[in-house]
């Protein structure tokens, strides 16, 4: 009997069927590589005739344990995403909502805290805007970013007014979608900023009641930004 063990079963397989020999296979978890041959009978070096049954167990890889969600709340969004890394999960959906708490720090989670999940599960957070401004003070826009490249990017959109710096949106997108990001701001003046995959692509002023804000590292009214993937065109509407 030859020895087939650490070998791909596939492998394995052949190398035995080849010798006349019928292979059954039985899988279990094992710290070896999915697919791996662990364990055979009859053993190598066993007498062996052709039309014997020998036994492969295969490795199905070690065997999953659930995560344990962390708390994420009153982190600031680069803390939360790391604290998901280290837990062996990932950040997903930000949105944000206003709150009493400090803007920009985590105040919900789906999944929430102490949930079991697999490993590599997307934890969407609820990020506060701080607490809620009078109606007359917030003026809103669309941002229309185009995304360059192919396959999948992260969409990151921050707003600086005078409520501070915040994260007002963040997705995944496909190369060559056209986003249009709904942006809410306080006062007369604010700017945002557009990265992809971590990127600054592009920054937009942003004017009350109306008017066109300035470009500056996208591209302007109509265009396609620089790069690979790369942010378009930023567009403001009025001031409520």
């Amino acid at each position: 009997m030859p020895d087939v063990r650490g070998l791909e079963e596939r492998d394995a397989r052949l190398r035995l069927e080849n010798q006349g020999l019928v292979v059954e296979l039985r899988y279990r978890h094992a710290g070896e590589a999915e697919g791996t041959v662990i364990d055979q009978d009859p053993g190598p070096g066993s007498p062996i005739q052709a039309g014997m049954t020998v036994y492969l167990t295969v490795s199905q890889g070690p065997e999953s344990r659930p995560v344990t969600v962390p708390s994420l709340f009153g982190l600031s969004v680069a803390d939360a995403r790391a604290e998901l890394e280290a837990a062996g999960l990932v950040a997903g959906q930000v949105t944000e909502q206003y709150s009493p708490y400090p803007a920009g720090t985590v105040i919900g989670q789906d999944p929430a805290a102490a949930a079991a999940v697999e490993k590599g599960t997307a934890v969407n957070l609820v990020v506060s805007r701080g607490p809620e401004p009078a109606v007359t003070g917030d003026h809103q826009a669309t941002l229309v970013v185009d995304l360059q490249g192919d396959g999948q990017h992260v969409l990151r959109v921050e707003v600086q007014d005078q409520a501070g710096r915040r994260v007002v949106y963040e997705q995944a997108h496909q190369g060559g979608e056209r986003v249009e990001v709904p942006v809410i701001w306080q006062g007369d003046r604010a700017r945002a900023f557009i990265y992809v995959d971590g990127r600054l692509a592009g920054e937009q002023e942003l004017k009350a009641p109306g008017g066109r804000g300035k470009d500056k590292g996208g591209a302007g009214e109509g265009g396609t930004g620089s790069g690979s993937p790369g942010a378009g065109e930023g567009q403001d509407g009025n001031g409520d």
